[in-house]
């Protein structure tokens, strides 16, 4: 009898509340309190920790979904991300707060990415054979912060499991080409390759793998140069003809980019890659 005391309770101070924050939504400023820390919440709600969290994240939603919000989203982005860390701790198998805060924290700033990132590590412990998380995790990670190693390595995780799509495994080796780990790269595509049963597929990752391969001879080049010459060249038409024949050239949107010491094979991931 309590419990059912307390339940109706629970739901009738939460319609309250979402109906208080409706009727004031367009008579305030836009703003988002900071949620106390989750310890303190923890104490106070007890065993209303899912509740609280709910709370939150009801607070969280109605903010992000007004029309008038700051024209700058880093003026709210740390208040923000304060509420989805502690909803995520009050209540890790709560699904919804990890989507929302890719949605509307992940894209703001390095910071913010960072932050949702560290959330979403939450979630893939709470739903470990989720396939979602770790995807978000690894399209912050190259997309918002550029670590492109890092997102491989995410991505090459995600292609072992049994039932990831193939372009998992794809996306990792280009990735870590990017990152200028051609060799990583090329194993992944490799790996890749032999278990792809897929035609189609397979002759993709044939012609990554040339590239792979075209892209790794130009590396040795540059280390022959180094090794012979004390320093790297300023410009790779430098190691022409005298560490390698001709500079190769790049079918599927690849090209190479010589960042001193690092050789990159790279293809246009975003809009302003492709400027």
């Amino acid at each position: 009898m309590f419990a059912k005391t307390l339940l109706i309770l629970a739901v009738f101070v939460y319609v309250v509340l979402f109906s208080v924050q409706e009727n004031n939504i367009g008579q305030k400023e836009p703003n988002i309190s900071i949620a106390l820390p989750a310890p303190m919440q923890q104490v106070a709600l007890g065993y209303l920790k899912e509740f609280g969290a709910e709370l939150l994240f009801i607070k969280a939603s109605v903010f992000w979904g007004r029309l008038d919000l700051p024209e700058e989203p880093e003026v709210y982005a740390s208040d923000l991300a304060q509420n989805f860390e502690v909803m995520t701790d009050l209540y890790p198998e709560f699904v919804d707060p990890y989507y929302l805060s890719q949605s509307s924290l992940a894209y703001i700033d390095y910071v913010s990415a960072e932050r949702t990132n560290k959330i979403l590590l939450k979630g893939m412990e709470a739903y470990p054979e989720n396939f979602v998380f770790p995807y978000f995790r690894g399209f912050n990670l190259y997309y918002y912060m550029n670590h492109f190693v890092e997102a491989a390595e995410v991505f090459k995780e995600l292609a072992a499991r049994t039932e990831a799509p193939s372009w998992f495994g794809h996306l990792a080796g280009v990735l870590s080409a990017r990152g200028g780990d051609l060799y990583g790269g090329l194993m992944t595509l490799q790996a890749m390759l032999a278990t792809e049963s897929e035609e189609v597929m397979r002759l993709r990752y044939q012609q990554d793998i040339k590239a792979f391969e075209s892209a790794i001879a130009v590396y040795e080049a540059v280390d022959s140069f180094y090794a012979t010459r004390g320093g790297y060249p300023e410009r790779l038409a430098e190691i022409v003809p005298d560490f390698l024949p001709e500079l190769p050239s790049f079918e599927n949107g690849f090209s190479i980019q010589w960042d001193s010491p690092n050789v990159r094979l790279v293809r246009p991931l975003k809009k302003s890659d492709a400027r």
